[in-house]
């Protein structure tokens, strides 16, 4: 969702999570019944934003097969939270951990392009908007909102008609389209986002992979540990490129370790478009206690290169294989690490909280 800042004329990232009712089998296929009724707290990078209890979790009764989820008073209706955020939840029965489930609906958004419809307000004075799209597309409703960089150039369709229509997170631009719009980013990727067609037909691209537990990642940025498998709704061919270089090339089979840009493009238009961030497999980082201190363990990233960052509460030892606590007042359990990358490019992560393995 975006949500309309009432105070400025700003949109905010949001989420509706639906916590009451049956949950669907799969989310909660890994879930023991004899477990009981569970608590439900956001789990990840999701808890710093909706803390508490959120939702109470009961056990298959009788013939049914279905748990049932009764959400909390705060967690119902559109509660801010940033796209880069897995909705996850941590189930507990009592202060046990118990499974972490993911929820439908809930990966992360990190596309530059989003298409929204009207959730709350007018057209002319929309109040909060649903997002149905991440990249080109034709769709039912007459009349769409797009979310793109300040950078690009948004221009009507035959007949059509935009209009901006504020600001969003990152220095975004929200627009109004109605009929349907050309976008078009400074490295000349052209889009194409139509309304009032009979059906909606949407692209995006799926990857399916290993992301590592000790790594945080904000901004458009998907990381992977091993090569993602790739999928696509349709035709087109898959195209990568470097970070900042206008010519793409076909991607190869298995991708490669390395950060760079992967696009979806059919009949000279850019369907659907990702920054990834691919890291060897087996890289890790595990956190231990030596001596009472927690330190941290390097494996398993070269070519790729990590390191505390400026200001980091760590420092590298054992050419860089472990990090030991700087001395300090306070605890810290996240920090900044910058990830080097065979090409030359530099990349800011953070890390959760760590636990000892």
């Amino acid at each position: 969702m975006l949500l309309r800042d009432e105070a400025r004329p700003v949109w905010r990232e949001a989420v509706r999570i639906g916590l009451d009712g049956q949950v669907s089998g799969g989310a909660m296929a890994a879930v023991d019944g004899a477990s009981g009724r569970l608590r439900a707290f956001a789990a990840g990078p999701m808890a710093r934003h909706l803390p508490g209890e959120l939702a109470l979790f009961d056990p298959p009764v009788d013939r049914d097969k279905a748990w049932s989820a009764r959400a909390a008073r705060h967690a119902r209706g559109i509660m801010p939270l940033p796209f880069a955020c897995p909705v996850q939840l941590d189930l507990r029965a009592g202060e046990q951990p118990v499974a972490r489930i993911d929820l439908p609906g809930g990966k992360p958004r990190r596309g530059q392009l989003l298409v929204a419809t009207l959730e709350q307000g007018s057209l002319d004075e929309p109040a909060a908007l649903r997002i149905i799209g991440s990249g080109s597309g034709s769709y039912r409703a007459e009349v769409l909102f797009v979310q793109v960089p300040a950078n690009w150039a948004v221009l009507p369709v035959s007949g059509g008609e935009v209009a901006e229509i504020g600001s969003a997170s990152e220095g975004a631009k929200l627009w109004r389209v109605a009929g349907g719009a050309r976008l078009t980013d400074p490295l000349n990727d052209c889009y194409r986002v139509l309304c009032g067609q009979a059906a909606d037909q949407t692209a995006r691209i799926d990857l399916m992979g290993d992301t590592p537990g000790w790594a945080e990642v904000h901004g458009m940025v998907d990381l992977f540990v091993g090569a993602p498998h790739v999928s696509r709704n349709g035709a087109g061919e898959l195209v990568w490129r470097q970070i900042g270089r206008r010519v793409w090339a076909p991607a190869l089979k298995t991708l490669p370790v390395g950060q760079y840009e992967l696009g979806w493009r059919h009949d000279g238009i850019m369907l659907d478009r990702r920054r990834i961030a691919v890291l060897p497999r087996g890289a890790d980082v595990r956190m231990t206690y030596r001596g009472g201190a927690p330190e941290y363990e390097i494996a398993g990233f070269a070519p790729v290169t990590i390191e505390p960052a400026a200001g980091a509460p760590v420092r590298a030892v054992d050419n860089g294989q472990r990090w030991t606590a700087q001395p300090q007042s306070a605890a810290v359990y996240r920090f900044d690490a910058r990830i080097g990358w065979p090409d030359g490019a530099g990349w800011l992560t953070r890390t959760p909280p760590l636990r000892s393995m």
